[in-house]
């Protein structure tokens, strides 16, 4: 989706387990950054953020509900993004509409990180960048 000239990937956990989906997460995403890859210190402090994230969550919330964590990646011309956030949902017949996003974190990182980081969820999603939005270039490292 667009958010003005910026390009965001909206992902909205809603799970009981939300620490094997966080687990989940992680997993995928050390496969993509080794810790021989220029993007593993932004990876680093992605996962910090989301487990930081995922246990407020599960002292806030009650344990016999489902638990939600929306993750926002973000790319502009000149910045990228993660914001983590605390959502508040409604479930309808056409799918799950994000009512209000209380934030728990928003992460500046490479725009380079950022913009490959877009690219494989969209890739995982099996989603058309090009036909969908232009990522924006971003002109900051």
């Amino acid at each position: 989706m667009r958010r003005g000239e910026a390009a965001v990937v909206q992902t909205l956990l809603v799970t009981r387990s939300l620490k094997r989906a966080a687990g989940g997460i992680r997993d995928k995403e050390e496969a993509n950054w080794p810790e021989d890859s220029q993007g593993y210190d932004a990876l680093r402090v992605y996962m910090e953020a989301l487990e930081a994230a995922v246990a407020e969550i599960l002292v806030t919330e009650p344990s016999d509900r489902y638990r939600r964590l929306l993750i926002e990646i973000e790319l502009s011309e000149n910045a990228g993004s993660i914001a983590l956030s605390k959502p508040s949902a409604q479930s309808g017949t056409d799918g799950t509409t994000l009512v209000t996003a209380e934030p728990i974190a928003r992460l500046d990182l490479p725009c380079s990180w950022t913009r490959r980081e877009i690219e494989l969820v969209a890739e995982e999603r099996g989603l058309d960048l090009q036909k969908l939005a232009p990522l924006p270039g971003c002109t900051r490292r």
